[in-house]
């Protein structure tokens, strides 16, 4: 399972990818809420989990476009 993590903050994003890859999912990440939404364009993952407070474009806006 194709998971994309979005989180400004990269200690916090490390440590989610981190406990996710041990589960045994494929992790990506973005730190910004454009380059989030570029990712889950190319590479459709199964799950997003998305900040909501993003520089460049906030976890709302990415929802909803």
């Amino acid at each position: 399972m194709k998971v994309l993590v979005v989180e400004d903050d990269l200690a916090l994003s490390d440590v989610i990818a981190f406990t996710m890859r041990r589960a045994g999912f494929d992790v990506m990440a973005a730190y910004d809420g454009l380059a989030g939404l570029d990712m889950w364009l190319a590479e459709r993952p199964d799950l997003v989990l998305l900040d909501l407070n993003l520089p460049k474009l906030d976890g709302l806006s990415v929802c909803r476009r």
